[in-house]
C-alpha cells in the first residue's frame, strides 16, 4: 500500500482532533487492511477506511462508554500513471469550513467542487 504511514499518521491527528478513542493497533488495522486487499483480489484500487464515533442515541455530545465503528472497503479503481498522459485538473480555495450555514455532512463541498471540475471538462479539483 502506497504512503501507509502518511495515511495512518493523517488518521490519527484527524481522531485526536474530534476526541475520538481508537483502541486497535495501528498495525492491526493494516493486517485487516491486507486481508480485504487479498480477498478482493484488488491489484490496484482504493482503500476506504471510516472510523466513527459509535452507536449511541442522537445528541451532540457523547458518553465515554461507547466505542469507535470501523468500516473498511476498498475498490479497483485504476491509478492515473502522470507521465503516460495529461490530466485536466482545476484549482478552487478550499471551502469546506466556510459553510456551517448548510447543514450537511463534511463530504458535501468534495462533491460541489468534483462536479464544478467535471461541468467544466476536467478530471478534478
Amino acid at each position: 500500500m502506497l504512503f501507509w504511514k502518511d495515511h495512518i499518521d493523517r488518521l490519527k491527528n484527524s481522531l485526536n482532533a474530534i476526541d475520538i478513542k481508537f483502541n486497535m493497533n495501528f498495525q492491526s488495522l493494516l493486517i485487516k487492511c491486507e486481508e480485504l486487499i487479498k480477498k478482493n483480489h484488488l491489484r490496484e484500487g482504493i482503500i476506504y477506511i471510516h472510523i466513527s464515533r459509535g452507536i449511541a442515541k442522537r445528541n451532540h455530545n457523547w458518553s465515554n462508554n461507547i466505542f469507535p465503528s470501523l468500516i473498511i472497503s476498498c475498490s479497483h479503481k485504476k491509478t492515473y500513471n502522470v507521465n503516460a498522459k495529461k490530466i485536466a485538473l482545476i484549482s478552487h480555495k478550499d471551502i469546506r469550513w466556510n459553510n456551517c450555514h448548510i447543514k450537511t455532512v463534511s463530504l458535501l463541498p468534495n462533491v460541489l467542487l468534483k462536479q464544478k471540475a467535471l461541468k467544466k471538462m476536467h478530471l478534478n479539483v
